[in-house]
């Protein structure tokens, strides 16, 4: 230890160790005097073990303290050194594996468990021989003896501590040598090594583009991922020993789809950006997280489109996975800023680990790309990268480097002005643009809030919800094939104007071109029809991007009143002509929403029969046509768009499509093992065939229950249960579910997998989503047995009763919900926050038919006769 003030007290972190006090000592280093030690105490409400020494340690020396202490292998929670287990046959075998982030390092050894804290470590592990031991470093030396092996690994570079990493187990692995040297292995259990390929290709492939553009060369001389059974979270990002769920990097050609494909690539990916973002430079502190994951989060998608150009990354499904994700979330009270006042407990670290964190950080990045551009935006990230290697930073450090960078090359701005309103305030804006003459329009900024009533907190005293805005445009009578789009600054004005070169009255005004910005756009009536009549004549006039965000933005902007949503539809009405994926998404995100609101009302029909006509197009293109060359890259974006228009078609009950699933689903029932169902459309499928089916398709897959080796088919087939009309069969589901629930004592914590916990209550979630019956049936199954569910796990029974408000719109319904809040007064102070949500969504709803439905009816009803 380095002590920069004199004192005579050391405060480490440890918690859950047997810490034998005797044998604590402190030494100073270099002449090894005995401090002695005059006190040992703990608080355990900040996890601190404190030393106080007889002797003052003097600033500027260093001093050594040693422990002997025993800690848990963790069997429970799995974070810390946990054990991990899996089967071959009927053997179980083990695997022992770490998860130090957030705050488990004072868990397995005592620590200064905070990420500014940096230190070397000399990690040595000992093991039987039949195993292999790996941590962040080489190892350097083994010494054997009989059955025993001690690894001892070389001194890692200066990093936080939960960075940390050990695995010990029987795995093998496959090995390739990066073009700078670096030894790289990937590893899995034995029986699933064969399917370790795409990610040690990807793996390497991506760690040599950071390298190169960053410049930076990777510091340590191997780098190993690990394949494990059980893990806390997809993946964790320990510098020289990546460690994931094995779902995310085992990839089986012959079975694994490209959706799977590119769920890994985005993992994989982010996890290797992280060597750089968040390991060579840490967050000071917990709040800063952005700059781990924010940058990890946008750059994992700039190592993919650099390895598999082909996949279109930022054209397909950048938008939807980033752009529109950080905008359903962070538009209302429940957000937060992207970097928190505090995050000093735990709970409060946890709760920012959010999409407000990964997803807005990344779409900020991409906002910041287009005000510098990559040329001088990249330069300022290395020069922060360099200045910063092996310490940490503060998001203002940040700023300062790219402030400096970009002036050195021209640009006179002041990133930190201009950027902390972003960060430091939950939200984003929307710009309304409203044409004034030819060549001049207005625009105004506000808060964009999903709910118009919602009770936004206040905003900290500089920043007041309003933005520096880099507004991009153009208009119809620019080339953007050629041209880049202008710019003008919303200089934290409430309205401004921008000027429409060369622009004529029949011109439309786009506004945010390519969606790289972080704010929605609203405009003029007249505006709005322009676009929607240049979408129905020629829509490859405007960009994939936008015409994902002109939908996008059309649905919200009805949710939250500032247009009806029959524009919306208006908008979306060309979609039967475009094959690209993004707008499509957008679409079908959002229409989920309306399906809500309208399920249980006569204008149903006539949106299934709108959805059914909309997306025949595309359906009769792809059909079930599922062939090898979907994996091609090239074929990523038809094939993720085939899957999208097989589901929303059987949802909407095309004719061919529920003919195609029933068949499917028979000859699966025939042959499971030769007769398989695409894995993508295998959800759709099953569903499909027993909402249209009977008694024994429903028998069939109930009886797969037992069957739980295929977790991914258990999901498939636990939400195909809930898709039956028939009440019988579901309250025969439920019931089964709950005599399951009353039989276990108290609650039960499963360990994490890529696919929800399969319990009661998770049926009552899938059983609502499936169709107007289910919910009903869930619903009144939870009022009748809401008390012995409370009673047995209060937290997922009362936001299970409060989860039912999402899809109710009348004002008897508001009155149900607010009963049982009455009734449930002594309810923990988090379901208060839930109940009042429940009320504000239920109003918001109710809102939204007031404005929308009778226009919504007649305008849908029109198209039907048309």
């Amino acid at each position: 230890m380095n002590c920069t003030k004199s004192t005579n007290v050391i405060t480490l972190h440890a918690l859950k160790l047997d810490i034998d006090e005797n044998t604590v000592k402190v030494n100073e280093i270099d002449t090894n005097e005995d401090m002695g030690v005059s006190k040992i105490s703990t608080d355990e409400e900040y996890d601190f073990f404190i030393v106080k020494t007889k002797r003052n340690m003097q600033s500027g020396k260093q001093y050594r303290i040693s422990i002997n202490y025993v800690g848990l292998l963790n069997n429970s929670d799995i974070v810390a050194l946990y054990l991990s287990t899996y089967k071959v046959g009927d053997e179980t075998r083990y695997a022992v594996a770490s998860q130090l982030e957030h705050v488990f390092s004072r868990r397995v050894f005592p620590s200064f468990d905070e990420p500014a804290m940096k230190a070397t470590f000399d990690i040595i592990i000992k093991h039987r021989n039949t195993r292999s031991a790996l941590s962040n470093m080489p190892v350097i030396r083994n010494e054997t003896d009989g059955d025993w092996n001690t690894a001892y690994f070389d001194t890692s570079p200066v990093m936080s501590d939960y960075l940390v990493a050990i695995v010990v187990s029987d795995f093998v692995y496959k090995e390739k040598l990066t073009k700078s040297g670096v030894k790289f292995r990937v590893w899995a259990r034995p029986g699933m090594i064969d399917t370790v390929d795409f990610s040690l290709d990807l793996g390497i492939k991506t760690l040599e583009y950071f390298e190169e553009l960053w410049n930076i060369s990777y510091p340590i001389p191997k780098l190993d991922m690990v394949a494990l059974p059980q893990k806390m979270y997809g993946a964790m990002e320990n510098w020289g020993l990546i460690t994931y769920h094995e779902y995310y990097m085992l990839f089986n050609k012959e079975t694994d789809s490209p959706l799977k494909a590119q769920r890994m690539a985005r993992l994989i990916s982010h996890e290797v950006a992280h060597m750089w973002f968040g390991n060579l430079v840490t967050m000071a502190w917990w709040n800063q997280a952005w700059l781990n994951e924010g940058f990890a989060s946008h750059f994992q998608y700039v190592g993919i489109d650099h390895v598999y150009p082909e996949w279109k990354t930022f054209e397909v499904y950048y938008q939807d996975i980033v752009t529109l994700r950080a905008f359903s979330v962070d538009a209302s009270s429940d957000s937060h800023p992207t970097v928190m006042p505090n995050a000093d407990w735990s709970y409060e670290m946890e709760q920012q680990f959010d999409a407000r964190l990964y997803d807005r950080g990344a779409q900020i990045i991409m906002m910041m790309r287009s005000i510098l551009g990559d040329t001088v935006l990249f330069e300022g990230f290395r020069n922060y990268l360099n200045k910063r290697s092996y310490g940490n930073a503060y998001t203002d450090d940040l700023w300062t480097d790219l402030t400096e960078t970009a002036r050195n090359s021209g640009i006179d701005i002041d990133m930190k002005e201009v950027m902390d309103p972003w960060l430091l305030q939950l939200g984003f804006p929307v710009v309304t643009i409203t044409r004034t003459d030819n060549t001049t329009a207005t625009v105004e900024q506000k808060i964009f809030v999903l709910d118009s009533e919602d009770e936004i907190p206040d905003a900290p005293e500089d920043f007041n919800y309003i933005w520096y805005i880099p507004l991009t445009y153009t208009h119809s009578g620019e080339s953007l094939a050629t041209d880049k789009p202008s710019l003008a600054w919303m200089n934290r004005t409430l309205t401004g104007s921008i000027y429409l070169n060369g622009a004529s009255a029949d011109n439309w005004i786009l506004g945010n071109v390519y969606q790289h910005g972080y704010y929605r756009v609203n405009y003029d009536l007249d505006n709005w029809n322009k676009l929607i009549e240049q979408l129905a004549t020629d829509h490859e006039q405007i960009p994939i991007q936008n015409r994902a965000a002109l939908i996008d933005d059309a649905f919200n902007l009805a949710r939250s009143g500032d247009v009806n949503v029959v524009l919306a539809f208006k908008v979306a009405d060309y979609l039967r002509n475009d094959g690209n994926y993004a707008p499509w998404k957008a679409f079908i995100s959002n229409l989920k929403y309306v399906r809500r609101m309208l399920e249980k009302t006569p204008a149903y029909g006539y949106l299934e029969e709108f959805g059914r006509d909309l997306i025949k197009p595309i359906y009769t293109k792809y059909g079930w046509n599922f062939t090898a060359s979907d994996l091609e890259p090239q074929n990523h974006g038809n094939y993720l768009l085939k899957v999208e228009a097989i589901q929303l078609s059987c949802e909407f009950n095309d004719e061919d499509c529920v003919r195609e699933a029933k068949s499917a689903y028979s000859n699966w029932m025939d042959d499971m093992e030769n007769n398989k169902i695409p894995f993508d459309v295998r959800g759709t499928a099953m569903c499909t065939a027993i909402k249209h089916g009977g008694q024994d398709e429903w028998m069939f897959a109930y009886r797969e229950l037992n069957n739980p080796s295929d977790k991914s088919l258990l999901d498939n087939i636990t939400t195909a249960l809930a898709c039956t009309q028939d009440v019988w069969l579901l309250e025969k589901y439920l019931d089964d579910y709950y005599r399951e629930f009353l039989n276990t004592t108290g609650v039960v914590v499963q360990p994490p997998t890529e696919y929800d916990v399969i319990d009661l209550f998770a049926i009552i979630k899938k059983m609502r989503a499936q169709s107007a019956v289910g919910s009903f049936v869930a619903n009144t199954f939870t009022l009748t047995h809401f008390d012995e569910m409370k009673s047995r796990d209060a937290t997922k029974a009362f936001k299970t009763l409060w989860d039912q408000a999402d899809g109710m719109r009348m004002k008897s319904q508001y009155k149900l919900i607010e009963d049982l809040g009455r009734k449930y007064n002594d309810m923990p102070q988090d379901e208060v926050k839930a109940f009042y949500k429940a009320l504000r969504n239920i109003n918001a709803n109710i809102r939204w038919m007031e404005k929308n439905y009778d226009s919504l009816e007649t305008w849908l009803e029109e198209k039907s006769e048309n």
